[in-house]
């Protein structure tokens, strides 16, 4: 698949699954076609209780574009063949204490280092399944882990040493997205 292919091809998916493009997130992929062709990720989802959902899921990784934005965290969305977003999980590998200096509350820092839902971000009525199949995934896959922060440093090494990579965004931010009706986003306090 070409480059151009592959950029337009994630636009549709993430239009399609009620993402914007226009977010300040960027996805791996874009960035780097050639190693997200060789290096795709799929999540088995198995569960016996709803094989309705039974198959494979693309998994994306999007990143802050910002180049002082040291966050270490990613955003999976998990994708169907229906190019539909089944769930989008925020991650960070980073301990809460990172979280809280960094200047997220209590909460938020505790879910962050261990992985929550999305609340911005598109979640199907079956997300919480995938976030506890993802969870559990991550305790037996620390390598998992690994990939992720290599992903992360070569994404903002990348941008940092290439700032005309970075995506702009419109200044209008009117189009922002509200949060997704399924969750409760948390609040700081």
């Amino acid at each position: 698949m070409s480059h151009r292919s592959l950029q337009t091809a994630f636009k549709v998916i993430l239009e399609a699954g009620g993402i914007s493009p226009d977010l300040p997130l960027r996805d791996f992929d874009s960035l780097f076609p050639t190693i997200a062709v060789a290096d795709q990720f799929y999540f088995a989802f198995n569960d016996p209780s709803l094989p309705k959902l039974a198959g494979e899921y693309r998994v994306v990784d999007l990143y802050c574009q910002d180049s002082t934005c040291h966050c270490h965290k990613v955003s999976l969305g998990f994708l169907g063949r229906d190019k539909k977003t089944y769930a989008t999980v925020s991650y960070g590998w980073k301990s809460q204490t990172f979280y809280r200096k960094w200047g997220l509350d209590a909460k938020m820092s505790q879910a962050l280092a261990q992985g929550f839902l999305d609340p911005c971000a598109p979640q199907s009525e079956h997300a919480s399944h995938f976030l506890k199949i993802f969870l559990r995934f991550l305790k037996r896959d620390p390598k998992f882990v690994a990939r992720l922060k290599s992903r992360y440093a070569l994404f903002k090494k990348t941008l940092e040493d290439n700032p005309s990579l970075i995506l702009d965004f419109p200044k209008d931010q009117s189009h922002r997205l509200e949060p997704a009706n399924n969750v409760i986003p948390f609040k700081r306090s």
